[in-house]
């Protein structure tokens, strides 16, 4: 092995080390601020991942952040919802989400938290329970 081979290593090494460190900060973010529902169009029920934060430029920043350390998604916004929570303070900042609303990206968001969450974390348990449910529904076609 080489000195280049030696480096090499050594950098993939710490870019993995990031890489867990990054996944485990979104886990956390996730476990946090996170959301797990279903919709039921139509063609039966839909499973949903979104992770929502309250403020300016800060709240979009670690969207991002959670959107690069997940690997997929997008920041949208910001939303104005001070007509709508009027009364509280939820409405008086822009709203920022990332949404995961096809089955491929949430079983794929899902897949790269799941290592670093909480044992019996109650999102992962509500994504496990509507997965059951949408393969009941659907006559068990769905494998994952």
């Amino acid at each position: 092995m080489t000195d280049l081979d030696d480096r090499a290593d050594a950098e993939y090494e710490d870019w993995q080390h990031q890489r867990e460190l990054e996944l485990a900060w979104a886990a956390g973010i996730f476990e946090g601020e996170g959301t797990v529902s279903a919709a039921r169009p139509r063609t039966g029920l839909r499973i949903r991942a979104a992770v929502t934060q309250n403020g300016g430029e800060e709240a979009k920043a670690l969207l991002e952040r959670f959107v690069r350390a997940v690997g997929q998604g997008s920041v949208l916004g910001p939303y104005d919802y001070s007509r709508r929570y009027s009364a509280s303070n939820l409405g008086t900042k822009p709203r920022y989400v990332v949404q995961y609303q096809t089955e491929t990206k949430v079983r794929a968001l899902m897949a790269e938290l799941h290592p670093y969450l909480t044992p019996n974390s109650p999102k992962w348990n509500k994504y496990c329970d509507l997965l059951a449910e949408a393969q009941r529904e659907s006559g068990g076609e769905r494998t994952s």
